[in-house]
């Protein structure tokens, strides 16, 4: 498992290591993402899971308590990371099977009725979690949040569409991973590239040499930066977009018409077609 990953990232200059490493790199403290770490150990492992494992950390035969530190190296760097900014749910993958395991070998004693409640708990968190995502209504919580990423897209696209024809637009960039992968799929017969984190998409290869000169569409989660901005020849007036599900604004984007990408900091452009 390990061999692929090191020399994939020895063929691509160390790249992803770098990446993963540089989240160790000192920021603005923000404690409030602590609380979310928490909660979403709770959740995700359960409620009465997590209550069998904070009850039987110290009670577990001592031969099973490597489960519990074989584990702490990854609470804690995740602790840490909380501390400036937020902990995704699926990073903490890893200690779920050994705090199931260790739960459960504090509950042997209550083993059915735990059985139970732990099963029912989970299969609930599990259908409540899709009901939000999935459920093509109303959003139950507004702003920008997991349950929501689904939602609003069949308006928000058409806004899009409608100023990429008013200006004119090739191609649309983006300054995020996750709206660049939203657009991709949603405008399936247009082309859109990401500005940053450049590392993400060397699959694809450099920018079409013909976008890089054509009008585009720059959409970005919120005002965009001056050095994004710096990345184009020329750039227009912005204009606001509001991805909502029924009445409820779920996220504010802005779109700003731009041409020539070859500013400072800009992707790489392909060769010009002979």
């Amino acid at each position: 498992m390990i061999a692929p990953l090191g020399l994939w990232n020895y063929a691509h200059g160390w790249v992803g290591l770098g990446r993963q490493f540089g989240r160790v790199e000192a920021q603005v403290f923000a404690p409030g993402y602590i609380a979310d770490y928490v909660l979403t150990c709770i959740a995700l492992v359960t409620p009465v899971i997590f209550w069998a494992l904070a009850r039987g950390v110290s009670r577990i035969p001592r031969k099973a308590q490597v489960l519990i530190w074989l584990t702490a190296p990854l609470v804690l760097y995740m602790f840490y990371h909380a501390t400036h900014d937020q902990v995704q749910a699926n990073w903490l993958v890893p200690l779920y099977p050994a705090f199931a395991v260790a739960a459960a070998l504090f509950a042997q004693g209550l083993r059915d009725r735990f059985t139970f409640l732990a099963s029912a708990t989970g299969l609930a968190i599990g259908a409540l979690a899709f009901a939000l995502a999935f459920f093509p209504g109303t959003a139950v919580f507004p702003g920008h949040n997991p349950p929501n990423e689904t939602k609003g897209w069949a308006p928000m696209i058409g806004q899009v569409r409608a100023l990429k024809a008013k200006t004119g637009a090739a191609w649309i960039a983006t300054d995020a991973y996750g709206l660049t992968g939203s657009l991709t799929f949603y405008l399936p017969d247009v082309p859109v590239w990401a500005m940053t984190q450049e590392q993400r998409y060397i699959f694809r290869g450099p920018i079409p040499a013909a976008l890089c000169n054509a009008p585009g569409l720059l959409v970005t989660t919120g005002d965009p930066s001056a050095q994004t901005l710096a990345m184009f020849t020329t750039h227009g007036a912005p204009e606001g977009l509001v991805r909502r599900a029924g009445t409820i604004a779920l996220d504010r984007y802005v779109a700003t018409p731009v041409q020539g990408l070859h500013g400072p900091g800009a992707p790489a452009c392909g060769a010009p077609t002979p």
